[in-house]
C-alpha cells in the first residue's frame, strides 16, 4: 500500500517542472529578445509576464495538496523509505524551492520529508 501512495504521489509531483518552466520561459524569452536582437524590454511586458506565472502558480498549488498528502501518509504513516523514493523527493522539492512564492514553502517540506530518516 505504501509503495503506491509513493508512486502516485510521486507522479503527481511531477507537475513541478511544468511550474518551473513555466514561471522561467517568459524570463528567458524576454531576456533573449533584449541580448540578441538589442530590444528594449518593456516593463510592462516583463511585469505581464511574471504576474501570469505567479496567478498560475497560485492556481497549482491547490493541485499539490494531493500529492503532499499521499508523499506524507507514504513517508510517515507507512514509513516507506525506498531510495527511488527519497532522491525523487529531493529533486522536486530542489525543484520547488527554485519556484518562489508560495511553492518554495511546498519544496522545504517535500525535502523535509525527502532527507527524513525512517526512525522517526
Amino acid at each position: 500500500m505504501s509503495k503506491w501512495f509513493a508512486v502516485a504521489g510521486c507522479m503527481f509531483l511531477s507537475i513541478s517542472i511544468v511550474d518551473f518552466l513555466s514561471l522561467y520561459a517568459p524570463l528567458v524569452s524576454l531576456l533573449q529578445q533584449n541580448l540578441v536582437f538589442n530590444e528594449p524590454a518593456d516593463p510592462r511586458v516583463i511585469a505581464g509576464a511574471i504576474s501570469s506565472s505567479m496567478v498560475s502558480q497560485m492556481a497549482s498549488v491547490l493541485f499539490y495538496i494531493i500529492p503532499i498528502l499521499m508523499c506524507s501518509m507514504a513517508s510517515i504513516k507507512y514509513k516507506f523509505d525506498a531510495r527511488w523514493y527519497k532522491i525523487t523527493l529531493k529533486i522536486f522539492g530542489f525543484i520547488l524551492l527554485l519556484t518562489p512564492i508560495i511553492n518554495s514553502v511546498i519544496g522545504i517540506y517535500v525535502l523535509f520529508l525527502g532527507f527524513r530518516k525512517k526512525s522517526l
